[in-house]
Parts: C-alpha cells; sequence; structure tokens
C-alpha cells in the first residue's frame, strides 16, 4: 500500500504549453482512469481490513465422548457387629475409634471375678430347672395314658352298641318285608275267576277290532297313494306324446286327473265303508268293556275291603317300627362316635415340659459361653482386620446385650462412593469400567466397574455411585477420584460445538455462500438448521440429511457474523 501511494505522489504532470490540445485530451484521460482504478483498489484494501475473516471445515466422521470425574471417599464394603456376654463388668479397654486393628488383637478385656460369680450361680439355677423339667415329663406320661385308655374304653361301647342295633332293625326289616309281601299276594289274588275270563275275552275282542279298524286305514291310504302316482304317470305319458316344445294345458291336466279318480272311485268307496265298518266295531268293543269293567267294580265285596285295609296297617306299623330301628341305631352310634372324639380330643395345651428344656438349653449355653470366656482370661479380640468405628464398652461399666465394637472389615474389601450429577448419570451404567484414582498420590486403580448408580435420597437432581474395590487395594477411609468415559456410537456429521449457533430453540450453522456484485464476486454467509442428535461440551453430531454432500460451514471467525455477512475466507 505505502509503494501504490509512493508511485501516485511521483507522477510528474506534463508542461502543457509544449504539447498539441489532442495530447492534452488523451493524457488527461489516461491520469483520470488511473485514479479510479487507484481509488478502486484502496476501496477494496479498506473493506478487506473491515470484513471478518472466516474459517470454514467439513463435518467430521467421530464418536461423541464424555469425560466425567466424580470426587469421592473409599468407605467400608462389610461392616462387622462384635459383640459379647452381657451384664459382665468390663476390665479393661484397649482400642479407640478409627484405630486399626488385625485379627486376634485384643479388643477389651472382662473382669474375671464377677464371670466366676456369674458361673456359680447358673449352675445353681440349672440345677433346680433339670428337676423342674423332670416333673413336667411324668405329668405328661400319666395324662398320656390316662388319655389312651379312655379312647380304648369309647372304641369298645361304640362296637358293642352297633352290634345289638343291626340285631334290631333285621329283625324289623325282615318283619316289615313279610308284611309287605303279605298285602301284594292279597291284591295279586283274584277274587272270581269267572269275571276274569269274561274281561279277558272283552280286552281281546276290542284289541282284534282295533288291528282290524288300523289294517282298514292302511288300505284306504295305499290306495289314495296309487291315485296320485297313477295321475302323475299319465300326465307325463302324456306330455311326452306331444310334439316340438308343446306342452299339457292346465284343463288337459285336470281331465286326466279326473279320469284317473273315476277309475279308482269303486275301489275307494268300498276302503271308505270297510274303514267305517271296522271303526264301528271296535267302538263297540270298547263300550262294552268299560261297562264290564264298570260292573265288576261296583259289585266288589266289602269284606275283601276289610282285609286289604287290615294289611295295609300291618305293613305300615312294621315299617315305622323298622324306621324308629334305623333312627334309634343312628343316634345310639352319634353318642358312641361323639364319646370317642370326646376321648381323643387335643388334651388343654401344656407346653410346660418343652419350655423347662428350652430354658435348660438356654442356660446351659449360656453357661459354656462364660467358661469359655473365663478359659480366655477375659479377653475378647477381633475377628478380622478392620478399622475401629464405634467403640460402645467402658471400662468399670457392664456389657449390654447389644453391638459393644462396630468394625469395618478390611478382609472384604472396600468402596468408592460419591456423587454426580443427573446429566453425568445418563451417560454411565452399572457395570461400566472405571478408573480410580486413590490417596495422595493418586495411585491408578484400573479394571474396575460400577457396582450401583442410584437416585440420591435427598437430592433428586444427584445420584449415588458407588464401586467396589478389592481387597488388599486401597485403603478404607482414603480420598479418591473416578474418571470414566462413555463414548456414543459413531456420527457421520460432527460438528464443533463452537460452531453451533441457536435462535428460538432451533439449532443452525453458517455456511459459505457466494455472490455476484458490481464490484466483482463475494462470500457471505447464510443460516442453515440442523438438528442436534448427540453432543458433549465440545461437539454435536447432527443429522447427516441436513448436510448437502461436499457443504462446509463456518468453524471460526474473527466477528461475530449474522446472516448476509460479507466474510474473507481464511487462507488456512
Amino acid at each position: 500500500m505505502n509503494k501504490l501511494l509512493r508511485k501516485i505522489t511521483s507522477v510528474r504532470i506534463p508542461d502543457f504549453q509544449s504539447v498539441s490540445l489532442r495530447q492534452k485530451a488523451l493524457r488527461c484521460l489516461a491520469g483520470f482512469m488511473f485514479l479510479m482504478i487507484l481509488l478502486t483498489l484502496l476501496s477494496r484494501a479498506a473493506r478487506s481490513m473491515t470484513i471478518a475473516e472466516a474459517v470454514l471445515a467439513s463435518p467430521q466422521k467421530m464418536t461423541i465422548d464424555y469425560n466425567i470425574t466424580a470426587n469421592g471417599r473409599t468407605v467400608q464394603d462389610q461392616e462387622t457387629a462384635l459383640s459379647t456376654l452381657p451384664n459382665v463388668k468390663v476390665k479393661q479397654v484397649h482400642v479407640r475409634e478409627g484405630e486399626s486393628v488385625k485379627a486376634g488383637d485384643p479388643l477389651f478385656t472382662l473382669d474375671t471375678e464377677d464371670l466366676s460369680a456369674q458361673i456359680l450361680a447358673l449352675n445353681q439355677e440349672i440345677e433346680k430347672m433339670k428337676l423342674q423339667a423332670q416333673a413336667a415329663a411324668s405329668n405328661n406320661r400319666l395324662d398320656q395314658e390316662n388319655k389312651e385308655n379312655s379312647i380304648a374304653r369309647a372304641r369298645e361301647d361304640y362296637n358293642t352298641t352297633k352290634e345289638k342295633t343291626d340285631k334290631l332293625i333285621q329283625q324289623a326289616k325282615q318283619a316289615m318285608d313279610e308284611a309287605s309281601q303279605a298285602l301284594t299276594d292279597f291284591r295279586n289274588k283274584p277274587s272270581q275267576n269267572g269275571q276274569n275270563d269274561i274281561l279277558e275275552g272283552l280286552k281281546n275282542a276290542y284289541n282284534t277290532a282295533l288291528s282290524q279298524q288300523q289294517s282298514a286305514q292302511d288300505s284306504l291310504n295305499t290306495l289314495n297313494k296309487e291315485l296320485e302316482e297313477t295321475v302323475q304317470a299319465r300326465i307325463q305319458e302324456a306330455q311326452s306324446g306331444l310334439s316340438g316344445n308343446a306342452i299339457l294345458t292346465e284343463e288337459e291336466k285336470k281331465k286326466i286327473e279326473a279320469k284317473a279318480r273315476a277309475e279308482y272311485e269303486p275301489l275307494l268307496s268300498q276302503a271308505d265303508r270297510t274303514l267305517k265298518n271296522a271303526s264301528d266295531v271296535s267302538a263297540n268293543a270298547k263300550t262294552a268293556l268299560d261297562q264290564y269293567q264298570a260292573t265288576v267294580n261296583s259289585n266288589a265285596g266289602e269284606e275283601r275291603k276289610a282285609q286289604e285295609k287290615a294289611l295295609e296297617d300291618d305293613y305300615n306299623a312294621k315299617k315305622l317300627a323298622y324306621e324308629d330301628a334305623l333312627a334309634s341305631q343312628a343316634e345310639s352310634l352319634r353318642q358312641a362316635e361323639r364319646a370317642i372324639e370326646d376321648a381323643d380330643s387335643p388334651k388343654r395345651a401344656d407346653s410346660s415340659e418343652t419350655i423347662a428344656k428350652l430354658e435348660l438349653k438356654e442356660k446351659e449355653d449360656a453357661l459354656k459361653k462364660l467358661e469359655d470366656m473365663l478359659a480366655c482370661e477375659g479377653v475378647v479380640t477381633s475377628s478380622a482386620d478392620g478399622l475401629i468405628l464405634k467403640v460402645s464398652v467402658m471400662t468399670g461399666e457392664p456389657t449390654s446385650s447389644n453391638t459393644s465394637i462396630l468394625l469395618a472389615n478390611a478382609d472384604a474389601g472396600c468402596r468408592f462412593t460419591a456423587q454426580i450429577s443427573a446429566e453425568d448419570a445418563k451417560h454411565l451404567n452399572r457395570g461400566d469400567s472405571v478408573i480410580l484414582k486413590v490417596g495422595n498420590d493418586k495411585k491408578e486403580l484400573k479394571d474396575l466397574t460400577i457396582d450401583t448408580i442410584e437416585v440420591n435420597a435427598e437430592n433428586p437432581d444427584l445420584y449415588d455411585i458407588s464401586v467396589s474395590i478389592p481387597k488388599g487395594l486401597a485403603q478404607i477411609g482414603s480420598a479418591a477420584v473416578l474418571e470414566a468415559t462413555s463414548r456414543s456410537k459413531i456420527y457421520e456429521s460432527c460438528v464443533p460445538l463452537s460452531a453451533l449457533h441457536m435462535e428460538q430453540n432451533k439449532s443452525y450453522l453458517l455456511i459459505p455462500k457466494e455472490v455476484q456484485t458490481v464490484l466483482g464476486s463475494e462470500w457471505t454467509v447464510e443460516k442453515l438448521e440442523v438438528t442436534v442428535l448427540e453432543k458433549n461440551g465440545k461437539y454435536a453430531a447432527l443429522s447427516p440429511t441436513d448436510f448437502p454432500s461436499g457443504q462446509k460451514f463456518v468453524e471460526t471467525s474473527t466477528k461475530p457474523l449474522q446472516t448476509g455477512d460479507r466474510i474473507r475466507l481464511s487462507e488456512e
């Protein structure tokens, strides 16, 4: 630019007095054109210094990674509650809260004199309880023997009752059956043989008349059926004798039918007369039979009725006796069964013997523990390596039935616990691999996995995360940092988050566009709306359908840009 200015200022103005007018005009025109070109170059140079410079880039194929860190501490994975015998005076406490211990280290010592006194008192109590248990067992045996005897007597009474009542029922049944047979025989015995012969003859005559009437009816039905078949056959025969498509008229059919009926009329009339005569004979036979039966019934003797009434009364009385015998047996057996049930009913609950045995066993177990503790001179030791979390015993005070020492068991390993945000929790799952940096020296523990991820009970915007640590890799109570990386699937179109813009909850990129002006071609920017599939703190994955093939976007610019702004493309 400076060289150009020096050239402009060094131009010599020609001596117009020594040149012609035409030469003057040409020289003025050349000077004017030179000045216009100079001003254009100066204008472009000034504009290029005020227009933003933009760096273009293309979408990248990559994954969206999330690097998550969380500060926490290592805590015990298992707590062991150590307790001892209750109500024994503590002679000395050997540990304090927060102190590390090894398996077998003494925790506290019980007073051996107090132990000896309790053992003596417990031995005396056990002897008394043994006598009480023996007495309870003897009483239970006597009660059981009495119950078995009562059941045996009740069963014997039941069998005797059943045997006696079965015999009475059998006798009553036999008498009832004999009375029933006598009544049946009397009713089946005819009163007069002659009357029965006449009655039988009238019945036979009536049945014969009915048979003849049915036969006459069948003959008439057969003739009518033959007539119908003959009419149809003659109509078909007449139809077949016609030529071409001619058919019989209804009048012709009626004539054929009338002629056939005339031929059958004598036979039909004779069959009707035969049926009428047979019907009259049958009706007369039925009247004669009914009249004779009425006459026989009206002349029955009063003596036969009296005999039948006496037999009926005798049968009913013996039937009633049989039913009474059945009912009496049922009642007697019910009473006998109830006596068996009463004898076999459960006795009043008496658990005195069981309770006595349980109490005796409990006392013997307590005595064994006291004796074992005395054999150890009252020293209570740690069952595992660990950290003392709580001490609940005091020198000179009696022990309680609750936990005496709470121990963080180092043999079970430990676990890391921390809290993470709900946003970070979206990208982690149970079983994901993590790295822990433990202690001041940031010792790295690899090949660890997330054990649990749960919503914090007090703050739903936080999640509690835990990682199990194998035994021997970390000490309980150490500070630690969790590092985890969650990797998405591969996306075809990813851009830096700094290149992504938002407007009215819509995401867009700025893309270059070349336009033609009076001063030549220029570059401007315009919006390209995109769909964000996933993003982290650095990159965003976009829907590949939003990008035309080969499309670039503005990654960075020296000034903030808006739609339509001119840009200079970076030479990088």
